[in-house]
């Protein structure tokens, strides 16, 4: 996949990132979501929403030497099946998010982003604010854990 617009380079990063650090959560593995997990799955969603509004408060450039510029794009993170349904489902609108942006009227922008399209993004990112990520999983023993162990972080120098 491929866009135009700087602006959505940098968003589908964050988005990237995003869904690889909840896959690789300590609570991604339970049904419960611990307070730590909670408050970074917030800090990514606050992240990207700065990273929307900053692109949107920014001038519009004119850089008619440069533009159109095709910025390839890393191919999404794979989808991973988690015990924990509340974060599994984080990851899925993270994705959705993303391929809505970089198919949008907005991806062949330069920078920047059409109203429209930010009117189709803003919800997707609300819809994820709106999940409780409180720690209030079921015991269910017959089918958590679910998936299999998550992944450890990256340690050293990458």
């Amino acid at each position: 996949m491929e866009t135009l617009n700087h602006d959505i380079r940098l968003i589908v990063r964050k988005i990237d990132s995003t869904i690889r650090n909840i896959q690789m959560s300590a609570s991604s593995g339970v049904a419960n979501i611990n307070q730590f997990d909670s408050n970074r799955m917030e800090s990514y969603r606050q992240d990207i929403l700065q990273a929307l509004s900053q692109a949107m408060a920014e001038p519009e450039l004119d850089i008619n030497k440069s533009h159109p510029e095709v910025f390839v794009l890393p191919p999404a993170p794979e989808f991973i099946k988690l015990t924990n349904a509340d974060m599994e489902q984080a990851t899925v609108l993270y994705l959705i998010l993303r391929y809505e942006m970089i198919n949008s009227e907005s991806s062949r922008l330069a920078s920047k982003f059409e109203d429209h399209d930010i009117k189709k993004f803003l919800p997707v990112l609300t819809k994820i604010e709106n999940y409780e990520y409180t720690g209030q999983g079921e015991d269910r023993p017959e089918t958590n854990p679910s998936a299999p162990l998550p992944a450890k972080g990256k340690l050293g120098i990458q």
